[in-house]
């Protein structure tokens, strides 16, 4: 609908706010990505998942990438790029031009005073119930490892479901959601997401070279090569996050190019070294990163450069979130070691949904997690 209302002169001067623009544009619309990697949280659901959460993912964001590029193609044609609420960009549009009908189902529910405004955006209601979905079941990993109260890894016996996980998730979410602004929430969503895909890449690219002391030798994926020591691991590794920071910081605060260069060959350069000197001490046997190291490393680069560009304000209100994450998981850990150190240690909490065999689709799961030396030697 939004083509029928299209007038091809709201497209004229492309770039309006340069590649400046572009760049805080993607740092934050990023956020409208979010959920394709929380399919990877699935896996357990899965019946193959080293085949089946690939595919997933690759579907996904191309699917999304396709509808995004088309809604703003839409959006820009019937209302020029400059007047687009941001607030409801597709209901007001639709109301210039008189398409009541649409603007009712894109209305947000925010509004009270607005006669069509009933309806809650589709896209929201979606992102909705994938966070939940993702969230309850990373708080269940969380709480079976102990970082979490162990509550939070129970399983309902019938349903198999992580009731008290989700409904954690769901008063948690409410929380914010009424307190915090949707625009805060947006950009500190985005830079969360962001900053832990930065993690990942990072744990990616460390965990291929360096091999801990305490790991089983017969642990699976690893290729019996001498690992380097840790200092030549952490050099490289430290260069490609220096590297990264310093061109995104440098495009930041406008620099000249000769160092947008000089950082990027830096980067390059460290990721060249890793690949062709450094030996490969760990390979997974399912779910293997293409390309590697530059894929990982490339994905450090890009996400570090997406987070320079959301500014100093998003960068402080992070940094008190995350002084506040540390403070509460610092005095949740002084509680319980305190606790085991009075009533000993709690009993492993075993996968018990899928440690049976009956549980359709996932036949074959308790024999790999005995195979496991790593579980198995936790649960002794």
């Amino acid at each position: 609908m939004g083509f029928v209302y299209t007038d091809r002169g709201n497209w004229s001067n492309f770039l309006p706010m340069g590649f400046d623009g572009v760049f805080r544009g993607a740092s934050v619309v990023f956020f409208a990505f979010l959920g394709f990697e929380m399919m990877a949280t699935g896996t357990e659901d899965s019946v193959n998942g080293a085949r089946d959460i690939p595919i997933a993912i690759a579907i996904s964001v191309g699917g999304c990438t396709v509808l995004y590029l088309l809604m703003a193609l839409a959006v820009t044609g019937i209302v020029p790029w400059n007047t687009i609420s941001e607030s409801a960009p597709f209901a007001d549009a639709f109301k210039s031009r008189g398409c009541l009908w649409m603007a009712i189902i894109f209305a947000p529910p925010d509004r009270a005073n607005d006669p069509h405004s009933f309806l809650p955006p589709p896209g929201i209601m979606d992102t909705i119930v994938v966070v939940q979905y993702s969230m309850s079941r990373t708080f269940v990993v969380l709480g079976r490892m102990g970082l979490v109260p162990p509550v939070l890894a129970r399983v309902h016996p019938k349903t198999q479901t992580p009731i008290v996980s989700v409904v954690f998730c769901g008063l948690l979410s409410a929380v914010l959601a009424l307190f915090v602004p949707i625009t805060q929430l947006a950009d500190l969503t985005s830079l969360g997401a962001l900053f832990a895909f930065c993690v990942v890449c990072s744990a990616v690219i460390f965990r291929r070279y360096y091999q801990p002391p305490d790991v089983p030798d017969n642990m699976p994926g690893l290729t019996g090569k001498q690992g380097a020591p840790l200092w030549h691991v952490l050099i490289p590794f430290l260069s490609i996050i220096g590297g990264s920071l310093g061109l995104g910081f440098s495009v930041a605060t406008n620099c000249h190019y000769g160092v947008y260069i000089a950082m990027a060959a830096w980067w390059f350069l460290a990721t060249l070294y890793m690949w062709l000197v450094l030996p490969v001490v760990f390979v997974p046997t399912k779910l293997r990163t293409p390309l590697f190291p530059l894929w990982p490393s490339t994905g450090v680069m890009t996400t570090i450069f997406l987070i320079s560009s959301l500014g100093p304000t998003n960068w402080a209100r992070w940094g008190y979130g995350c002084l506040v994450g540390v403070a509460l998981y610092s005095l949740y850990g002084i509680v319980e070691l305190i606790y085991n150190r009075i009533h000993g240690p709690p009993p492993p909490i075993k996968r018990q949904q899928y440690d049976d065999d009956s549980v359709p689709g996932h036949q074959g799961d308790a024999k790999d997690l005995e195979a496991d030396p790593v579980v198995r030697t936790a649960q002794e």
